[in-house]
């Protein structure tokens, strides 16, 4: 079975850089947007119903997590990361206050919660062009654990339902890789590219990780 090479994986505990080695110069959490539909009615946004890529690209806008704190009771992003986990019951002591804190805002500005554990279809369509405007015309896709690995064109990817939804998708070099945490609403995206590492600082809404950048799987 075709595997990535050398793929490590997401980071479930602890530093995000020690997780990764040497494997990548740089890597990025990537916040994924709550989702502003125009015209799909907001009732549709649960399992039976939602909205696939293609209509969520074509009809809504992503709304950062930096411009929703600025609406809501939230201080900053750190309490809105605990309001998202409580509210998808990811974390063993739910904060009960933070989770009516965002139910009330998500109302307020009628907006659908961010993409859980899943590629965010704004975020994907973000990396493709990143990777189009570098130069690349392919992609690789493997599921979560790096196997079942396919080649692919870039072109139409951003709206193609058949990528692996918990899935990882990377150059054709593997030199540069977007893969989501399971257990959050952020994404990590790798890479040896500065062309790419510079595109990222504009191109998405997050941080690139120091030393000091942890991640914890939220159940623990």
């Amino acid at each position: 079975m075709a595997k990535l090479e050398g793929y490590l994986g997401c980071p479930q505990q602890g530093s995000i850089l020690q997780h990764y080695g040497s494997r990548f110069d740089t890597v990025f959490v990537l916040l994924h947007p709550f989702i502003l539909p125009k015209t799909i009615n907001p009732e549709r946004f649960h399992p039976n119903t939602y909205p696939s890529n293609r209509e969520i690209l074509a009809d809504c806008e992503a709304i950062m997590w930096k411009d929703f704190v600025q609406t809501s009771k939230f201080g900053n992003l750190a309490e809105l990361d605990v309001g998202l986990r409580s509210y998808f019951q990811g974390l063993r002591s739910p904060n009960r206050l933070f989770i009516s804190w965002l139910g009330r805002a998500m109302e307020n500005r009628r907006v659908a919660p961010p993409f859980h554990g899943e590629l965010d279809p704004f975020i994907e369509k973000a990396f493709v062009s990143t990777l189009q405007d570098s130069g690349h015309a392919e992609l690789l896709t493997a599921d979560e654990f790096g196997d079942n690995l396919s080649k692919r064109s870039i072109k139409g990817t951003e709206i193609d339902q058949t990528l692996p939804i918990h899935g990882v998708l990377s150059t054709v070099d593997q030199n540069t890789i977007l893969t989501t945490h399971w257990d959050s609403c952020c994404s990590f995206l790798c890479t040896n590219d500065k062309a790419i590492s510079d595109k990222a600082l504009y191109s998405f809404e997050g941080f690139k990780c120091t030393k000091q950048t942890d991640v914890y799987w939220g159940l623990h």
